[in-house]
């Protein structure tokens, strides 16, 4: 399974576990529930044919699993604070596109994939490590390890990062557009011209087949 859809996997990741936050000694198990409950959830979506449905079950699971403007913020780095309210909240849409796009453009062959919770680490009372295993038998895979940060929020918990071979991808995706800033000379608009062109070439560009394991 590649980084990407890994990525997209934790990003798609929509059911609640609970109506508020876990007392601290309770988010542990609550944590590690939370993933593996959704699990069949997030591979449901991206195995869902048709592309209307596939973007608007993504989008959706992707905005109540994720704090979107939060993790827009961090991938913006040190840009946010130098752009105005109104760049921010068109940077905010035009980041979400790019998300669906990268993720969903194309149906994935998810055909016998599930997770395995193996382990699960305290960072602290609320930020806890949860370590799983992707099980993809229709490609004769050994199981690939995925790390989870999971956070203690209200009303629910939220994914924060993940981990794959110990790289954040969040931190990835920051260090990418820090890049493209830079090739830019820091002009933001041309900077949001580039995403919004790289959402448009994954929804137009000819894929075969995504599966859960390439």
């Amino acid at each position: 399974m590649t980084k990407r859809a890994f990525l997209a996997l934790a990003l798609a990741v929509g059911l609640c576990v609970g109506t508020g936050p876990a007392g601290a000694g309770d988010f542990n198990a609550v944590a590690r529930q939370f993933v593996d409950k959704i699990g069949a959830e997030a591979i449901q979506t991206f195995g869902t044919p048709e592309k209307d449905a596939r973007y608007a079950r993504f989008r959706e699971l992707l905005n109540r699993s994720f704090d979107v403007p939060a993790i827009a913020r961090f991938v913006l780095g040190a840009y946010w604070n130098k752009v105005t309210p109104d760049q921010q909240a068109q940077f905010l849409k035009v980041f979400e596109d790019y998300v669906v796009a990268n993720y969903a453009a194309k149906p994935w062959d998810v055909k016998g994939v599930y997770i395995e919770v193996v382990s699960s680490v305290p960072n602290n009372e609320n930020d806890i490590a949860v370590e799983t295993l992707i099980h993809v038998p229709h490609k004769q895979n050994k199981p690939i390890g995925l790390g989870w940060r999971i956070f203690n929020a209200a009303p629910a918990p939220k994914i924060i990062d993940l981990k794959v071979d110990g790289l954040s991808l969040v931190v990835s995706q920051r260090a990418e557009f820090t890049s493209v800033l830079q090739q830019k000379n820091n002009n933001f608009p041309a900077f949001i011209e580039f995403v919004v062109a790289r959402t448009r070439q994954l929804e137009n560009t000819p894929q075969p087949q995504k599966s859960a394991a390439n």
